[in-house]
């Protein structure tokens, strides 16, 4: 046999046993133990700032309100808790966006006197708030409910939500942009444009390279998505990220790697791919919105219940998924090409109900954070990324 040809065989062998050993290398490794976030509450959410640490949100109890909290870049808090809010049962839903000024927005539902409406209040890398409350939404028939916030590559911010019977729909998804100071960019925009009448649910949003964003949904049984330009503006035309399943799938996310491609992920029931119930998949794009590589089941053989999926995307071109199955919260990183780096690992110490509602953001150089309910707590986590 020729050398060369001999060459390449080894070289194929070596790269068969690295990437089978990609997949067996341990999880993610833990930075620090399990700590609290707070002793009460629930629905976290948590975002990086530009400081280099994170800062996390929930829903209170007894007495209710929204509350924040921020993390500096080694995991230890900077000062106290935040109220954002305090008003009473309605406020629900928070959710939260870093900014490119090292500060944040936190969005999250209120009564607006016809139903649920969408607030957001701007704060600065110091915790302090930037303006007055946003009333973001402007139709206030019926609910407006599900916001979901990222910061722009310009310092402005986007904000989509849900909106029952808004411009003939069973729900439309609405969005609108805003300065770092709080001044609306944009009115009222509607984010899908197929299949006006029908029900438009659980948008995602994030921001992209060239300064706009993307956002995902799920309309009748697919999930479907949206480019935009900075000032909210349509790029090219909706897309399908999942075709419909007659099973039906929910509550996409979407995330922006260093790469500039994006990904979306996805639950579904009994799909193919993962006949152990319902299970967590993804597919990445290009920035142009084409599709690379194939759709990839997260769970793979993690069996029984698999939903509440978040994605982060992680500084070295990487992205890590974390979701919710019974009591653990699993958790799996995907290099930059998208290929599975490491075993699937679990992501609490302390277990959580059928629903732990995680939620996960980058942090530090390389690694990543996530927060969880246990019922009765909300905890965190940070790791290495590797």
């Amino acid at each position: 046999m020729h050398r060369l040809a001999k060459f390449a065989i080894v070289l194929l062998a070596l790269a068969l046993v690295h990437g089978d050993a990609d997949a067996k290398k341990p999880g993610a490794k833990k930075l620090g133990k399990e700590f609290t976030v707070s002793q009460g509450g629930f629905l976290p959410d948590l975002t990086y700032v530009e400081t280099g640490g994170f800062v996390a949100v929930w829903r209170d109890d007894f007495p209710y309100g929204v509350k924040a909290q921020r993390y500096n870049s080694k995991g230890k808090k900077t000062g106290g808790k935040i109220t954002v809010d305090k008003k009473g049962p309605e406020l629900i839903h928070p959710v939260v966006g870093g900014l490119k000024s090292g500060g944040f927005v936190v969005v999250y539902e209120d009564d607006d006197g016809s139903g649920l409406g969408v607030r957001a209040q701007i704060y600065n890398k110091k915790g302090k708030k930037v303006g007055k409350l946003i009333k973001v939404n402007k139709y206030k028939t019926d609910d407006q409910y599900y916001p979901t916030v990222d910061g722009l590559k310009n310092g402005d911010f986007a904000i989509l939500w849900m909106s029952k019977g808004q411009d003939g729909a069973s729900h439309a998804v609405m969005g609108r942009i805003y300065s770092k100071s709080g001044k609306a960019r944009t009115g009222e925009f509607r984010a899908d444009t197929s299949f006006p009448p029908a029900s438009h649910d659980f948008p995602s949003v994030a921001a992209t390279k060239d300064g706009g964003f993307v956002a995902a949904w799920k309309t009748l049984s697919s999930i479907r998505a949206q480019r935009f330009n900075k000032k909210g503006k349509l790029v090219g035309d909706e897309f399908i990220t999942h075709p419909p399943e007659f099973t039906g799938q929910v509550e996409p996310e979407v995330a922006v790697l260093e790469s500039k491609d994006f990904v979306v992920t996805r639950e579904a029931v009994l799909e193919d791919g993962d006949a152990n119930g319902s299970g967590v998949f993804f597919q990445r794009f290009k920035p142009n919105a084409k599709e690379t590589g194939k759709r990839v089941v997260v769970n793979k053989d993690i069996v029984g219940f698999q939903g509440n999926q978040k994605i982060a995307a992680l500084k070295n071109g990487s992205f890590v998924v974390i979701w919710d199955t019974t009591n653990i919260i699993h958790g799996q990183i995907f290099d930059k090409k998208g290929k599975r780096d490491g075993k699937i690992f679990e992501v609490n110490k302390t277990a959580v109900p059928s629903a732990g509602l995680p939620s996960v953001a980058k942090h530090g150089k390389k690694g990543f954070v996530a927060v969880y309910w246990t019922g009765g707590e909300i905890k965190g986590q940070r790791f290495d990324g590797k």
